[in-house]
Parts: structure tokens; C-alpha cells; sequence
């Protein structure tokens, strides 16, 4: 697990997440092959098996979870205390996995704001305890072991060609569940399967080969990559060969060059803090991200991989090892009854804070009222129609009078819409708004990290535009309002919710002549500026706790928007005509630094980019200007 710390920790090993995969492997190997060798004695049940994993797991995973709920009640807002309790009773189900597939993506950084995060693992590993040692045992009561090996192989082979499939059209459903990720673990199982090697060249060759492709992947790899899927095949394969070439024939068997590597003390006392390892460093960073916005220093990153150590090794001293050699609970039914009594402990306690809507009678009413600002009330028209895509028809401003602007676009364009349709109405002009968060305006745009089901939506709205066009021949403006840093690459890569796609560029480009083609006069929107933090939350955590408040300089916003410069120059030189709209400066004070709250402590950011209400009001002569494009014609 040491690669998935320092990843965390950002410290140089960018795909160091694969250690998840490596720990699948090792686990599938290890306990598949402890309840053969017990079918083999006879000594194997179900509940034996469950007092193991207990004991093993649970313990120091119920004292984490306790003392991150503690620690939120302190530094967590009520939004932010209600998820973690959330997180907490759906780990206590072993059903974390699920819970951050269906709320959020692995590097969202609302996700990475989340201090149980990580034990989603777990919750993938104990689901798959729950079906193998069934399966396994029935083959073995009714006299089928030999189909053990075609089960486990097709098991692996369904697996695997899901994962490839639904990392195209779900990748957030491919990376947190168990059917995505089975064949990992049953690589685990296949090797336990396996006879050891005689052929000490083959075995050398294994394990050299197998901690390469681990390695390389540790560098080679980062949140961009595309996983798990065929990308997650050379660490899995490289642990498997790596297991399979440590499998000694007999005694006199000699140790291969990379099993020296790993027999290192060292790395031998890392492997068995690794389990409270795992659980205790993450917290530290989910923590820091919430209250500060940012990954923490490298300096400061080392500090808390050193205190997670710290914790590792009391964990394993007072907590791990005497359960696990029954100084504590020595008795099945004790460790049992131990387990129900503090999961009934656990959820009871998360639920009161989810039915409190995290207890914010523990903070003042000053920092509630910014705490309160988790997005815009949703602007609807009497007139709007929801299309298949998803877009959102709005008829704006005055009904009778034809509409001669459109304004199409993701959640950036849909928080202008109440000031544009006030707009519209004072100058007594009609518009139609076409919008959908996380749905860029342009026309086909597909890209290699894009999956299918994204694609197939994208092409749709291309068509539900041109279909809205064709109904509304009084058009003759279209407003494109989006996200840039959001479909657009960066370099270094800007930290948000998914990887920019290579291709936008183009597609927009395409859209913006495609559209002048009909004869429209075509004007982009450049995105507001964006702060490096959640402002709401930010503010409120200040007045609070003190953190630091959100900052953001105009020199600052200027190398940010450096990477768009070739796109906007591009699209002078092949879209002649395109008017670009810059909202900085209505959001820019006198000390050439952008404003976040308004003179009477209102805030302008519902979050880092996203305006408020009152934000959006500042963009009003900006709006004005945009409408009397049309009406001054």
C-alpha cells in the first residue's frame, strides 16, 4: 500500500493508486488459498472464515471511523458532516463502494474531500467474500473440485470484459464496483490455484517482469489514465507473476532477485503495518482538502504520512494484533457480538448526524448563512420543454415577441438565466435558452476518454440545436456559455472532476462555423474567473475555524487563461466574426484582485466557479450588451 500512500500524499508517484489493484491480487491469493487448504482438512465454515475477517478487519477500521466522525464534528460544516455520516453507515454495510458510485467519481475532488473515500476497497473485497467461499464450499461438498479452475477462469474472463466495457460507458461504475473489479482478486485466486514453478530462469524472469510492469505503472501512470479496464492489466498481471514466482517448490528453492527486493526489512515491516497504513493515511489529506481547498505542501504531506505511521503502529500494537491473537474477544461469539455492537454503535451515531442534517446547532448562525449557499435556486420558465439529451428549452423575456437570441450551454449558462430573462423582459425582446449541466455547446464532439454513452448524448444535443433552429427562423444570435477548463486540456492538468478530452478545441471551432454558415452571428463567452477553492465553504470555515479566505489575483486569472490563447486565436483566424465576451472585469475590485463577496457580505460564488445570484447581477450591463446586439440590428 506504500505506493497508494505516497500518491496520496502526492509525492512522486502519480500512479501509485494501482497498489489497490496489487492488494486485490494478494488478497484473492491469500484467502482463496487459506479456505482450500481448510476444504482440504475439513475444517472449513462459514463462520470460522467470518470471525477470521472480522478480526482481521474490523477492529481497526471501526476505531478510524470513530475518530473521523469525531474529528468532523469539530471541522466539517453540516453538508460535509451529513456525507461523512452517510459514508460511515454505508461502509459499515460494506457497501461504501456503491455509495461513491452513485454520488461521485475516485478524482472528483469533492471525493477527495471525503475521509472514508478509501474504504471503498474494503467494500469490494468483503462483497467478494461473501459469494467465493459459498461457491467454493459447494464445489467441494458436492465432489466438484475439479471445476474450481474453469469457475475461477471464467469468472476472470467475465470480469475483465466488463471492466473494458463499462469503463466506456459508466468509468465511475467500472472503477468503485465489484463485477468491474472480481477478476482482479480471482487473478488472486487463480495463482493460489497454481502449481509453484521448478525452472528457476522462469522464475526469475517472472519476478522480474512482474515488479517491472508494477513499477512502470507507478510512473507511467495518473489520474488521466483511463481505469481500470486494459490499463489495469500490468499491474495485476505483473502481482500475479510476482506471487507465482515467490511459490517455492521445496526448500532448497532460492530466492529470485525480486523477492530479495521485497524481503528488505524495511519493506517487510511497511507490509505489516500496510493495512492500518491504509486506513489511517487518507483521512489526514481528505481533511486538509476540505478545510484548505488544495493538496497540502510536500513538506506538510511528508508530516502526515509521518503521524499516519505513528497511528499504523499503535493500531497494529493496541488494536490489530490483540484481536487478532484473541487478547481481546478470545471467544467466536465475543468477537461476533463485539463486531454487531459497534456497527449498531456506528450507524446509530451517523444516522442522528444524518437526520440532523449535520448538527449545525454546533456552529453560529454567521457561518451557517454562507454554508447554506450550495447552488442557485433553478431558474424554469412556464414554457420549457425537457429534450431526450437532457437539454433544457426555455422561452425568455417577453412571449409575443419572436425570439431572436439563443443561448446555449453547460451549468455556466444556466445560472445567467434568471438575469437574462429580466433582461429580455425590461427591454421588451424574446430569447431561448438551451442548457445542461456537463453538456458542452458544440456540435458531434467526441474524444478517446469520452465514453459512449457522453458521446451519444453530445451528438444528440448537436441535433436538438440544429432541429431548434430550424423551428425558430427569427434567430439570428447564438450565445455560447460553458466551463473552458472543463473540456479543454491543461498542462499541468487543472484538478477537476474528470480528465478534458483532446478534441474540444476542434469541435468548437467546427460549431462556431457551422453556425455561421446559417447565416448567426456567433459569441463565446469566456468563463469567469475561477477561484482554487470552494468559496462558500471557504468563507465559512474562515469565519469559523480561521482558515485562509479564498484569493485570487488578476495575474493569476491571466496565466490561467494563457491555455486558451492559441484556441482563441485560432478561432479569429477561422470564424471571422466571433465576438468574445469577458465577464473578469465586472467581478474585478480596485487592487486588481477578484471579489467573492459582495459590500454587504453577500456572496458572488455559490462554489470555485460557479456564480451566485448576486454574482450573476454583476454580469447585468455585460447581459444587456449581448441582447442589444439584436436589437440595435
Amino acid at each position: 500500500m506504500l505506493g497508494v500512500v505516497l500518491y496520496h500524499a502526492g509525492l512522486g508517484i502519480p500512479g501509485g493508486y494501482v497498489g489497490v489493484d496489487i492488494f486485490f491480487v494478494i488478497s484473492g491469493f491469500l484467502i482463496t488459498g487459506l479456505i482450500i487448504k481448510d476444504q482440504e482438512k475439513g475444517t472449513f465454515s462459514m463462520l470460522g472464515f467470518w470471525e477470521r475477517r472480522a478480526r482481521r478487519i474490523f477492529p481497526a477500521l471501526a476505531v478510524m471511523v470513530i475518530a473521523c466522525l469525531i474529528a468532523g464534528y469539530f471541522l466539517l460544516l453540516p453538508f460535509g458532516y451529513l456525507v461523512l455520516a452517510q459514508s460511515a453507515i454505508a461502509q459499515a454495510v460494506f457497501s461504501s463502494n456503491i455509495q461513491f458510485w452513485r454520488t461521485t467519481g475516485y478524482f472528483n475532488p469533492s471525493a477527495e474531500e471525503n475521509p472514508l473515500l478509501h474504504t471503498w476497497s474494503l467494500s469490494v473485497e468483503e462483497q467478494f467474500y461473501l459469494i467465493v467461499p459459498l461457491i467454493i464450499a459447494g464445489l467441494f461438498a458436492w465432489k466438484r473440485k475439479k471445476l474450481l479452475l474453469p469457475s475461477i477462469l471464467l469468472g476472470i474472463v467475465t470480469s475483465f470484459s466488463l471492466s473494458v466495457y463499462w469503463l466506456r460507458v459508466d468509468p465511475t461504475g467500472a472503477f468503485y464496483l465489484l463485477p468491474s473489479r472480481a477478476w482482479e482478486l480471482g487473478m488472486g485466486s487463480l495463482v493460489a490455484l497454481a502449481k509453484p514453478m521448478r525452472s528457476q530462469i522462469l522464475r526469475l524472469l517472472l519476478g522480474l517482469g512482474g515488479l517491472s510492469g508494477i513499477l512502470a505503472t507507478y510512473w507511467l501512470y495518473d489520474s488521466r489514465t483511463l481505469f481500470p479496464g486494459l490499463a489495469a492489466l500490468p499491474p495485476v498481471l505483473g502481482s500475479a507473476g510476482m506471487i507465482w514466482s515467490g511459490m517455492r517448490c521445496d526448500h532448497g528453492s532460492t530466492q529470485s532477485h525480486a523477492h530479495r527486493v521485497l524481503a528488505w526489512g524495511p519493506l517487510v515491516w511497511i507490509g505489516l503495518l500496510s493495512y492500518s497504513l491504509y486506513l489511517w493515511h487518507w483521512p489526514f489529506f481528505a481533511f486538509h482538502r476540505y478545510l484548505f481547498g488544495q493538496n497540502p505542501a510536500s513538506l506538510l504531506s511528508i508530516f502526515y504520512v509521518i503521524l499516519a505511521f505513528i497511528l499504523s503502529i499503535l493500531s497494529l500494537k493496541f488494536v490489530e494484533t490483540p484481536f487478532r491473537k484473541r487478547k481481546l474477544c478470545p471467544t467466536r461469539a465475543q468477537i461476533l457480538g463485539f463486531t454487531i455492537a459497534v456497527t449498531i454503535l456506528i450507524v446509530s451515531i451517523s444516522g442522528l448526524i444524518y437526520l440532523k442534517s449535520g448538527i449545525p446547532q454546533r456552529i453560529p448562525e454567521s457561518v451557517l448563512k454562507y454554508d447554506r449557499v450550495q447552488g442557485n435556486q433553478p431558474f424554469a420558465t412556464k414554457d420549457k420543454q425537457d429534450l431526450p439529451s437532457g437539454l433544457r428549452v426555455q422561452m425568455l423575456g417577453v412571449d409575443a415577441v419572436p425570439a431572436k437570441t439563443l443561448l446555449w450551454g453547460d451549468s455556466h449558462a444556466e445560472v445567467l438565466l434568471g438575469a437574462l430573462d429580466s433582461v429580455c423582459k425590461e427591454l421588451g425582446v424574446g430569447a431561448i435558452s438551451a442548457t445542461k449541466g456537463g453538456v458542452p455547446p458544440v456540435f458531434g464532439w467526441s474524444g478517446e476518454r469520452k465514453t459512449t454513452s457522453e458521446h451519444k448524448r453530445s451528438v444528440l444535443s448537436g441535433e436538438e440545436i440544429c432541429s431548434l433552429l430550424n423551428e425558430n427562423k427569427s434567430i439570428d444570435q447564438v450565445v455560447l456559455v460553458f466551463r473552458w477548463s472543463y473540456y479543454i486540456p491543461r498542462n499541468p492538468p487543472l484538478r477537476i472532476a474528470r480528465s478534458p478530452i483532446d478534441g474540444f478545441s476542434d469541435a468548437l471551432v467546427m460549431t462556431v462555423k457551422e453556425l455561421q454558415k446559417k447565416g448567426l452571428k456567433v459569441s463565446i463567452m469566456r468563463e469567469v474567473p475561477v477561484f482554487k477553492s470552494h468559496v462558500a465553504r471557504a468563507v465559512a470555515l474562515h469565519e469559523w475555524l480561521g482558515t485562509p479566505l479564498p484569493s485570487l489575483s488578476k495575474t493569476e486569472y491571466l496565466e490561467f487563461q494563457k491555455p486558451y490563447d492559441d484556441l482563441i486565436s485560432r478561432m479569429k483566424l477561422e470564424a471571422l466574426g466571433v465576438t468574445l465576451l469577458d465577464p473578469s472585469p465586472y467581478l474585478l475590485n480596485n487592487y486588481k484582485y477578484f471579489e467573492y463577496l459582495a459590500p454587504d457580505g453577500t456572496l458572488l460564488y455559490r462554489d470555485e466557479h460557479h456564480l451566485s445570484s448576486r454574482g450573476v447581477s454583476r454580469l447585468r450591463n455585460l447581459l444587456e450588451y449581448i441582447i442589444n446586439q439584436d436589437v440595435t440590428k
